[in-house]
């Protein structure tokens, strides 16, 4: 059952993955883009949240939310800053591996075990992402900034974090509607920081809240996946599985974007999948 809801997660990321592309194209405004995604997210799971009663809203749940939160918001920060000084596709190459050490943190500071399974699952997810991200000659003329890719690996170890930190807050009795509503809120207020800070030309409001409730509707969705997929299974498989979502998103864009898929990209594809029956065996 946590491969299905991972798989959840995988599905409504590759989706979002298409909204914010396309809002990208519009709009460069992404901090308060981010704040609207979290005004969406805050809103959706608070309803569970005060439902549960004030000993829910304990000193523990708001340590493990806003620690989550401020990973997740900070790696999506982090990310943009890094692809503003590389290309796009090495950056989401490096971020997309945060599967890597989200696994190997699952192991040190979460006490879960590697079997073979797992470690050939591992093995087929680091192939198919560097298969997917390009032909192997995308990256050649691209400009490969030190800092940036910095950044990126910053922004990929943050969000590995974050998975961690979740299977941690649940396991130690978290309420699952707190932490995520407790998340919302730091994307919220690291949002509108961000926007201040880089000072980009608002939108139009229709535009940016008809994607903003679109992403945010989806990003509620990977959150609620991913949580209930980490109270039932273990992070070294869910995590993985989740940060699929290039196999959604490729799937996506070639049946309804006509996009093209080289012979490279669909080995990886294959790859991913090998990685999803390895991980559900595991």
């Amino acid at each position: 059952m946590a491969i299905v809801l991972a798989l959840g997660s995988l599905m409504c990321a590759a989706v979002n993955d298409i909204v914010f592309r396309l809002y990208a194209r519009k709009s460069q405004a992404i901090g308060v883009f981010m704040a609207c995604i979290g005004i969406v997210w805050a809103v959706a799971f608070s309803f569970g949240g005060l439902s549960v009663g004030a000993p829910a809203w304990s000193f523990d749940a708001w340590c493990w939310g806003l620690f989550s939160g401020v990973l997740s918001a900070c790696a999506n920060v982090l990310l943009i800053e890094a692809m503003a000084r590389n290309s796009a596709g090495l950056c989401a190459t490096i971020y997309r591996l945060n599967l890597a050490p989200a696994a190997i943190l699952s192991v040190l500071l979460l006490g879960e075990t590697l079997s073979p399974a797992k470690i050939g699952g591992l093995t087929c997810a680091v192939l198919a992402v560097l298969l997917v991200s390009g032909n192997g000659r995308s990256h050649a003329g691209a400009r490969h900034n030190n800092l940036g890719i910095g950044l990126g690996v910053a922004a990929a170890l943050l969000r590995a974090g974050m998975g961690v930190a979740y299977k941690a807050g649940l396991s130690n009795g978290v309420d699952k509607s707190v932490l995520l509503t407790i998340n919302g809120l730091c994307w919220i207020g690291i949002g509108l920081l961000y926007h201040f800070l880089r000072r980009s030309k608002l939108p139009p409001r229709g535009m940016l809240a008809r994607y903003g409730f679109a992403s945010g509707i989806l990003v509620c969705g990977i959150v609620w996946f991913m949580a209930s997929a980490l109270r039932l299974g273990d992070a070294s498989i869910v995590l993985p599985v989740a940060q699929l979502s290039f196999l959604g998103t490729a799937l996506i864009g070639w049946f309804l974007m006509k996009e093209h898929l080289t012979r490279r990209q669909i080995v990886g594809l294959l790859l991913a999948i090998v990685c999803i029956g390895l991980f559900a065996w595991a």
